[in-house]
């Protein structure tokens, strides 16, 4: 009987202990549930990290590939340039451009596939190096400030130049007609001459490279001149001052010049440009214009000098980064001619000029130009000219006499889609222009 009661208690006691199991159980299940889908979560997040770094890296790797691909084409055009310059200074033809892209390039450096980021920063300045610049490479290109001073054309180029050129000069002129009894007293006429003189040439020069030593130029101008002079009737008493105005336009005197490089410039020496420059009398003869015969002034303003000239030239061109210094002194030698005619109306009668010979000019002129960086450079130079006096066999005039003409020359250059250069003369002696502006615009072929 007690055994049948332990039996009972112990079934019972088993029974409670698992009906007391069984809520623990079933209270644990969501707490198993919420950690997997939590930990699915956690994968989803991780998986979306993953396909956005694995598109980072695709995305790195397309920059790399295109920075190695500008390196080689940048690799490709170095050494395309220093082929064209070794080919110039040993004057050898440059090879085909299929044979040079048949040339091995030199192997791109390769950036460590673990470190893309160090990768995209060093690429950029890969592709910035230069070359070094062989020693007869030719010397930076500055603001040219004279015609003396610009660079040969490479052989079989062609270069087309517009030019505009504005000139403002004045002048104060004192002529006495009378005789002087005492000092600062005279008896007879006294005039004074006020002129005022601008001109504007427009024009066409052409240059093309014969060798790489040579080159040929023809200069085409058209000149347009205004005068205002301020004067008084001639042999006319106590008449008023009026002013005169003359004008004249046509075609100018054409040039045509060859330049020639007599050193290669190799090392760190010189360049040395001879020039030769010959002027014809294309333009209006000033001996054959009409005068006024109130004012003994022409009516129409000659657009040449009446001469033909020669002018031998030599250019000193020195390199010394990121300067350029230059030098050069030509001579102009003006050929006589005879005349042979009546010049202008004179006081009482025309005068007759026979044989003239012009004054003959020297000319130097110095400079330094800097390049501010590949497009803009600027230049400045000082012009000094003396101009000996004009002879005339048949008659002797006491004004003509030698006179000095000096010019600060500030010059600018651009170089990019369109080329420019300008210049700015200021004259500084009495005889020289006040103003002087000129505009070129170099367009290559």
């Amino acid at each position: 009987m007690l055994s049948n009661r332990i039996k009972t208690f112990a079934y019972s006691g088993l029974a409670g202990a698992v009906l007391a199991a069984i809520p623990i159980y079933v209270q644990a299940a969501p707490t198993d549930e919420a950690s997997v889908n939590q930990l699915r979560q956690e994968l989803a997040q991780q998986s979306k990290r993953l396909a956005a770094q694995e598109r980072a890296l695709k995305e790195q790797e397309k920059q790399l590939l295109a920075y190695k691909r500008m390196l080689e084409n940048t690799m490709k055009e170095q050494q395309r340039r220093i082929d064209e310059m070794q080919a110039q200074q040993s004057g050898k033809a440059v090879p085909p451009a299929t044979q040079r892209a048949a040339a091995k390039p030199p192997a791109a450096p390769k950036a460590a596939p673990p470190r893309v980021a160090r990768a995209e920063q060093a690429a950029p300045a890969v592709v910035g190096r230069a070359p070094e610049k062989p020693k007869e490479s030719r010397p930076p290109r500055v603001a040219p400030i004279s015609d003396q001073y610009t660079l040969l054309t490479p052989p079989g180029k062609f270069i087309l130049e517009p030019t505009a050129q504005y000139t403002f000069a004045s002048s104060s002129n004192v002529e006495l007609v009378g005789y002087t009894i005492i000092p600062a007293v005279t008896i007879g006429l006294i005039n004074i001459n006020s002129v005022d003189r601008s001109t504007l040439v427009t024009g066409v020069t052409a240059r093309y490279g014969v060798t790489n030593r040579m080159e040929v130029e023809a200069i085409l101008p058209y000149v347009a001149r205004w005068d205002t002079t301020i004067t008084r009737p001639i042999a006319t008493p106590n008449a008023p001052e009026s002013a005169f105005d003359a004008t004249g336009n046509g075609i100018g005197d054409v040039k045509v010049a060859v330049r020639y490089q007599l050193n290669a410039g190799a090392g760190d020496g010189p360049y040395y440009i001879g020039s030769m420059y010959f002027k014809t009398r294309t333009g209006t003869d000033p001996y054959e214009v009409p005068y006024d015969q109130t004012f003994n002034l022409p009516r129409e303003l000659a657009t040449g000098s009446g001469f033909y000239s020669l002018q031998p030239g030599l250019t000193i061109i020195y390199p010394s980064d990121p300067a350029v210094f230059f030098g050069g002194l030509t001579y102009a030698w003006n050929i006589k001619r005879d005349i042979d005619r009546f010049i202008g109306v004179g006081f009482d009668t025309r005068a007759f000029v026979g044989e003239v010979d012009p004054g003959d000019s020297i000319t130097a002129n110095i400079g330094m130009g800097v390049s501010m960086n590949e497009k803009v450079s600027f230049s400045l130079g000082y012009q000094h000219s003396y101009v000996d006096e004009d002879k005339i066999s048949t008659t002797s005039d006491p004004r003509a006499t030698s006179f000095q003409l000096g010019t600060l020359l500030l010059g600018y250059s651009y170089s990019g889609k369109t080329n420019l250069n300008l210049l700015l003369g200021v004259g500084v002696t009495r005889d020289t222009p006040d103003a002087q502006l000129t505009l070129r615009v170099p367009i290559p072929f």
